[in-house]
């Protein structure tokens, strides 16, 4: 057996854990009830039973916290300036493919600033 059909059997979300950008930052994870992931070297899985101690423990400081909230809205209005190129189709799918990533990338940032 070579090394692709090998490759073929293995599970795709195994492909996406082994592709994947995982900062050290926690995931919910678990097939029967949320656990928690903490990536690392070694990383670990945290059982159901810490989780639920965990939000409890946090909702109760939410609880006994004020209670705050703000609205923001943000504009992107980024100017692209194209020199040479013959294909508008080619160059319009990479300037959205770069948007995508910025995107991504942003939503990615706001997602650490909050798991603090």
């Amino acid at each position: 057996m070579n090394q692709k059909s090998s490759l073929r059997k293995v599970p795709q979300f195994v492909s996406w854990a082994l592709t994947a950008d995982m900062r050290a930052k926690p995931y919910l994870v678990g097939e029967r009830g949320p656990e928690l992931f903490v990536p690392g070297m070694s990383g670990r899985i945290e059982t159901n039973d810490t989780l639920r101690r965990l939000t409890a423990d946090g909702a109760a400081a939410v609880a006994g916290s004020s209670s705050t909230s703000s609205t923001r809205t943000y504009s992107l209005n980024p100017t692209i300036d194209i020199m040479g190129g013959d294909d508008p189709r080619a160059i319009a799918g990479q300037v959205r493919s770069e948007m995508e990533r910025y995107l991504r990338d942003l939503k990615a940032e706001q997602r650490g600033l909050l798991s603090d």
